[in-house]
């Protein structure tokens, strides 16, 4: 992707620890300075600054880029108004779309949780005069912690094999964490009142689940394989040990292996460049 030009100004980050944060931090070198929240004081280090969210002193703020659930934004939205933020850069997800009709309450309650924290931040926005951007990813990956690939592959060293339900068949449009920081960070240094309120960001390449579960494959050294079990199973082991996260994400995985989940990035390619890479799951 081309690199952007912005003038020198204050950024802060919310959320900088995530997945997303180090790839953001990277995408704004040079653009003036950069400010990491994080619930506890750090020390600075080499990446600048840290402080702590809610501090009356960090100000001005003029842009804010929050990798934060934005659920959990809408508490910081009173401090971001007194610290002087004018434009928010919000990262949410199609999971907002994509889990709203799941027959699992877990995904109804996080596409809700998603629904209600847009809302009420552009609501904000729209009260406070503060310009709102919401940047919704599909399957982010291309972090040991981004909990989609690094599962696969986690999955695959260990136990050598990696189990789908039926053909697996439901399409994916994976997206590199390089990718959604550049747009995040493109969108931050973005000339006010020049980009749309929200954008829907995916990667370049549309592929069906089993054929992103070959792809990882390839990446673990060794003999591995793919073996089709009947979703009874996975429901079972949730039921078995209902307080296993492992269980329940399983679970989860393997009701929406069918599902298709992908969604055009046309339009944040035609407002500000975005390109994003073909799936490449060789990273970390």
């Amino acid at each position: 992707m081309s690199e952007h030009v912005a003038d020198p100004v204050t950024v802060g980050v919310l959320g900088a620890r995530s997945p997303v944060g180090d790839a953001v931090l990277d995408e704004l070198a040079g653009s003036g300075r950069v400010l990491r929240f994080s619930r506890e004081q750090r020390e600075p280090d080499s990446r600048g600054e840290w402080r702590v969210l809610g501090d009356p002193g960090a100000g001005p703020i003029g842009t804010v880029i929050s990798l934060m659930p934005i659920w959990a934004l809408v508490d910081q939205l009173g401090w971001l108004a007194e610290s002087g933020c004018r434009h928010l850069v919000a990262l949410s997800s199609t999971s907002r779309f994509t889990k709203q009709e799941s027959a699992r309450s877990a995904d109804r309650d996080l596409a809700e949780r998603l629904r209600l924290g847009e809302d009420a931040t552009v609501e904000w926005g729209r009260r406070a005069g503060v310009e709102v951007t919401l940047l919704r990813p599909t399957m982010i990956y291309g972090h040991e912690r981004d909990g989609n690939v690094s599962t696969m592959r986690n999955v695959l060293r260990r136990f050598r094999v990696f189990p789908v339900v039926g053909a697996a068949a439901g399409r994916r449009q994976p997206v590199h964490v390089a990718d959604v920081a550049w747009a995040a960070a493109r969108l931050a240094t973005a000339p006010a009142g020049t980009l749309g309120s929200a954008y829907t960001i995916s990667g370049a390449e549309v592929l069906t689940y089993r054929e992103m579960v070959d792809r990882v494959r390839a990446t673990v050294p060794g003999p591995t394989l793919v073996l089709r079990v009947p979703a009874a199973l996975f429901r079972g082991a949730e039921r078995v040990a209902p307080s296993s996260r492992t269980a329940h994400t399983a679970a989860g995985m393997a009701d929406r292996m069918a599902s298709d989940m992908t969604f055009e990035h046309r339009e944040a390619h035609d407002d500000f460049g975005y390109s994003p890479r073909r799936f490449d799951p060789s990273g970390p």
